[in-house]
């Protein structure tokens, strides 16, 4: 890489290509963790609507 106008210029542009990645990775990973949140949500709401378990040693629902 040179020091001149053409090295500067090319130095800008892979560092706007690098910061555009990082930026593009990181909504990617934030997708993908509200994701994870709204699936972790309804596996909880899920498993509320389930009735505790019996306390004694026979099964009272069947």
């Amino acid at each position: 890489m040179g020091f001149g106008v053409d090295g500067i210029v090319r130095a800008s542009m892979s560092m706007s290509e690098a910061n555009f990645e990082s930026a593009y990775n990181i909504a990617m990973i934030k997708k993908a963790m509200e994701g994870m949140e709204m699936q972790g949500e309804a596996l909880t709401e899920m498993l509320a609507s389930v009735p505790a378990p019996s306390p004694y040693g026979f099964d009272v629902y069947g």
